[in-house]
């Protein structure tokens, strides 16, 4: 099955093992899938986002609504709560003092880390980027610190597919000043935990 994303196209001659390289214009999006294990064994995904132009990281965590009488709710649950602290655990590492250093540093949002929240008929295991809604760690957690679980209606602020990609394409949100070597440091983590990782890199064909 092809991977599509809108006015993305497939750049053939980059194409390798587990890696899909698109170009939009004078922008190129690498997508990896980074595994040390039999997909079996794996304890979860990780999705990661590395812009290249503005040195920034995000870091997204895949979770699935539940389904009761009253519609969709999400609770939270162990794995949830193994998740949240290892993103609190490397929240001073991203949250940078407020100054900037270059023009390309501004960002709406410093902090790397959002989860994403899919409706069970939408996590699909192909190779499209599947509907859902993302949402900050950080306001995540306050939302179910209220009740211990959430629905819908519970979550005002939140980013679609389009509009969440948009952002991290202009270096709107996300870490600042993340280099190579921190986001290998970062993937080597993850794989540690048995964890799956998908990396998607984006920057400017022409430099």
């Amino acid at each position: 099955m092809e991977l599509k994303f809108r006015n993305w196209f497939e750049d053939k001659k980059k194409k390798k093992p587990n890696t899909r390289t698109f170009v939009q214009g004078e922008h190129r999006l690498t997508i990896t899938n980074v595994n040390r294990d039999e997909y079996e064994t794996v304890l979860g995904v990780d999705f990661l986002f590395y812009n290249h132009t503005f040195n920034l990281f995000m870091m997204v965590q895949y979770k699935v609504w539940e389904q009761d009488r009253q519609g969709y709710i999400y609770r939270r649950n162990p794995q949830y709560q193994k998740d949240i602290e290892r993103m609190n655990a490397l929240k001073d590492r991203f949250k940078n003092p407020t100054h900037l250093n270059s023009v390309k540093d501004y960002r709406l949002d410093p902090l790397p880390f959002y989860f994403k929240l899919c409706q069970p008929t939408q996590l699909r295991y192909d190779n499209q980027l599947v509907s859902g809604i993302y949402v900050p760690a950080e306001y995540l957690e306050y939302c179910l610190q209220q009740k211990g679980h959430i629905r819908t209606k519970d979550i005002p602020h939140g980013f679609h597919n389009e509009l969440f990609i948009d952002l991290i394409k202009k270096g709107l949100i996300g870490s600042r000043g993340v280099d190579e070597s921190t986001l290998e440091e970062i993937v080597d983590l993850l794989l540690d935990e048995k964890k799956s990782v998908t990396l998607a890199e984006t920057n400017s064909v022409y430099k």
